[in-house]
């Protein structure tokens, strides 16, 4: 496990973990606490939490003591003491893998509580403590943890006396506490006490680098894919920390699991802090073109692009033949450029989510699978790029695809993870037989790629160096600016090459007056010229390859939005508007 200190007052910041038995309400008060209702998934289900989740709780309810702030871990269902084949079979049921991720699972709480401050112990206090709380309290004790008691679903009046049968596990008088997380009831006392205890700050122990970002943040990625295809084992090869559960039981995942690790840009790490202006007023953009005016000419020394043969024949290499090894070291591709006397700090950390397993939606059929599959979807829309993970061993189809479109269209950027490479190659071995899965693949993913495909092992963490570089380029390219006159003369050429008559035009070919970036993240550029609407389909698609090529924009969407020339003068139409793609 990669650990790193962090600053003093990042190490004062205490952590306090949620542990419990199955289905007593931990995640809804890890929801109440953070105040994001929808944080961890919840359900009247046993073993629905399975990873643990962290998130940063502000606390300022009582205003004398001043604001303060901890880290709040949520953790799975929970049985101290008992092993895996003894532990209860509604630990996991049904397409949970039944009992063979407990142990998984209790691996995941034991971190939690070794790294903890605090342990909320929650249990259900309309009933006496059963053994399995007691075994929890034995268990905290031997760990030398201290612990508060939470007795949860007390939602009205007539259950008060039963809650008092919790006092039996041994806690102080003021470290218990009545709640209904449920209905908030209770939580505002425990916020007070939470507040108090967190002023004294944490033990200032070694934290795993992935809980907090220990760099300014550059961008967020989601980890899509179809189930049990290795997103998992790829989270916690990028963190160097077992953050998330890894079986092979398809649809292990069910909350997104987040994290951070940093990545080197070296000295163009300023793009990503300098927030540049972009002309969108008309005023703006008339004084950029003014500027331009006439001094733009086609850029006929652009080297032509590769065919599609060589882009195939280059891609089986790096498949089939070039040794993975050269990306193995924590970060490889980057510890040349990081000159140890330097002293500008080109480090930035990015968060990652891993995400459920999404299947088609016709095979979707639990409410609880429906949930997860909305998490994901919405980790896929928060982010700014997309690692879509494939297994490279088993069949790509329809739904791939389709996970693709749906994360293009949202305007993110995309780095198609080959997993389990290492087995392809042991699969594959002539290279009459390379050919042929290139063939199918290559029906699956159009040459020349939209998207970067990178060839990984995340259970041999290999090929993580050359991830980490594509990633590094990614996001830099989604942040910068590129100039008016480069746009143009791209542009200027790619209407020079190719261009086709306006519809109801009397025979006027398309033409185009000015072209400028209005936008990045992802970049968007509007294009003033002599129609706006008739753009056949086709047309735009070839702009837009056209562009990105020529721009070098890699594995990210470009939008185009396009105005009549006329709209170009202050005062003539509006300056922007939808992409029309």
């Amino acid at each position: 496990m990669n650990m790193r200190k962090v600053s003093s007052t990042a190490g004062a910041i205490p952590l306090v973990a949620i542990v419990g038995r199955p289905n007593v309400g931990k995640s809804t008060l890890f929801n109440d606490l953070l105040g994001q209702a929808q944080k961890a998934i919840t359900f009247d289900q046993e073993g629905v939490t399975r990873d643990r989740q962290y998130g940063i709780v502000s606390l300022d309810t009582l205003p004398e003591q001043g604001p303060t702030t901890l880290v709040l871990v949520d953790t799975g269902g929970f049985f101290a003491g008992r092993p895996a084949e003894s532990a209860p079979s509604t630990v996991a049921p049904g397409a949970m893998g039944g009992q063979a991720l407990y142990s998984l699972m209790a691996a995941q709480v034991a971190l939690a509580i070794k790294d903890a401050d605090l342990v909320l112990l929650i249990f259900d206090g309309r009933e006496e403590p059963l053994p399995y709380d007691y075994a929890i309290v034995q268990y905290l004790r031997q760990q030398g943890k201290k612990f508060w008691a939470v007795a949860n679903k007390i939602d009205h009046p007539g259950l008060t006396a039963a809650a008092q049968h919790g006092r039996q596990l041994g806690c102080a008088e003021e470290d218990y506490f009545v709640v209904s997380a449920a209905h908030q009831q209770g939580i505002g006392e425990l916020k007070q006490r939470l507040q108090q205890f967190a002023q004294q700050g944490g033990t200032n122990h070694l934290w795993p680098q992935s809980i907090l970002p220990q760099e300014r943040l550059a961008s967020r990625l989601a980890i899509i894919g179809a189930p049990n295809v290795g997103k998992s084992t790829l989270l916690n090869a990028l963190l160097k920390n077992e953050r998330a559960l890894v079986s092979e039981v398809a649809g292990t995942t069910m909350d997104p699991v987040e994290g951070h690790f940093d990545l080197f840009f070296g000295p163009q790490s300023k793009l990503i802090d300098e927030h540049p202006l972009f002309p969108t007023a008309q005023e703006q953009l008339w004084e950029e073109y003014q500027s331009l005016e006439g001094t733009v000419v086609p850029t006929a020394q652009i080297s032509a692009l590769l065919t599609e043969q060589a882009v195939q024949e280059e891609f089986r290499q790096e498949v089939f033949e070039r040794p993975l090894e050269e990306g193995r070291s924590e970060d490889g591709a980057f510890a040349a450029e990081a000159s140890p006397n330097a002293t500008t700090n080109y480090w930035r950390s990015v968060q990652i989510v891993d995400t459920a397993g999404i299947r088609k939606k016709k095979l979707v059929q639990t409410p609880l699978e429906v949930q997860a599959v909305h998490r994901a979807l919405q980790a896929m829309a928060a982010a700014e790029v997309v690692l879509y993970v494939a297994d490279a061993t088993g069949p790509l189809g329809h739904q791939d695809r389709r996970l693709l479109d749906i994360a293009k269209e949202k305007g993110k950027s995309i780095i198609l993870c080959l997993n389990k490479t290492d087995l392809l190659r042991q699969k594959f071995k002539t290279k009459q037989e390379q050919k042929t899965w290139l063939k199918d693949f290559s029906d699956f993913i159009p040459w020349p790629n939209f998207c970067e495909v990178v060839p990984i092992s995340a259970a041999k963490n290999l090929g993580l160096g050359r991830l980490k570089k594509a990633l590094a380029e990614t996001i830099l390219i989604r942040h910068q600016r590129i100039s008016a006159r480069k746009i143009n003369a791209a542009l200027f050429e790619l209407v020079e090459q190719q261009s086709f008559i306006v519809p109801h035009s009397g025979g006027k070919t398309f033409k185009v007056r000015f072209a400028t970036m209005i936008k990045s993240t992802p970049p968007t550029i509007i294009i003033f010229a002599n129609c706006k609407r008739q753009i056949p389909l086709t047309y735009r698609r070839y702009l837009q390859n056209g562009l990105r090529e020529r721009l070098g924009i890699k594995n990210t969407p470009l939008h185009l939005i396009f105005r009549k020339s006329g709209d170009l003068r202050p005062g003539k139409g509006k300056s922007q508007g939808s992409a029309e793609e």
